[in-house]
């Protein structure tokens, strides 16, 4: 089919004959890390709550349109909070695969989410796909209504609470042992 322009003509009557495909909010998300290395992404949400993409956007546009990733946090620490959305995050386009790609790299490299800082609560949480990953993939599958498989082959943002912050949303998850270790810079 034609890419690119969504005109407003109506879809081809085969179409509607297929199940309806639940679409959630989809658009435009750019990361910098440290406040270089941009990246443009094509975001959808896959699980949770369109208000805490609005907070993302909302964050974005009083930073010149950016979410600054400032550090990293080991996989098993997100899994202990408790998220409000999980984005599916893919280049916006072939000129961004190369930076998408190094991004991937550099997290799986470091096995850690990469967190950019919403507001004085929420964090976006940049996980990349790797095998460290699968268990707080499983996690954020277990933990959403819908139930649905996320995708293991890109990367995704998970919108929670920030790291300073303990989970204190009446969720039953053990305290953790030690204590964490601090987040590690970007």
């Amino acid at each position: 089919g034609a890419s690119g322009a969504a005109g407003a003509e109506a879809p081809p009557p085969d179409a509607l004959a297929l199940p309806p495909v639940r679409q959630g909010w989809q658009g435009r998300i750019t990361l910098a890390r440290s406040s270089q290395r941009y990246l443009n992404l094509h975001a959808s949400l896959l699980a949770g709550k369109v208000q805490c993409v609005e907070l993302a956007l909302r964050s974005a546009a009083g930073s010149g349109g950016v979410l600054n990733i400032s550090h990293r946090v080991p996989f098993d620490d997100l899994a202990r909070r408790v998220h409000g959305a999980v984005l599916n995050l893919l280049p916006l386009g072939s000129l961004d695969t190369g930076a998408y790609e190094e991004y991937a790299m550099y997290f799986r490299s470091k096995k850690r989410c990469g967190v950019a800082k919403l507001d004085d609560n929420e964090s976006l949480y940049v996980v990349p796909p790797c095998p460290e990953a699968q268990d707080l993939i499983r996690a954020l599958e277990a933990a959403s209504p819908q139930g649905q498989p996320l995708p293991r082959n890109a990367l995704l943002g998970v919108i929670a609470p920030n790291p300073e912050r303990s989970v204190n949303a009446g969720a039953a998850a053990p305290l953790p042992a030690r204590a964490p270790a601090p987040a590690a810079p970007a």
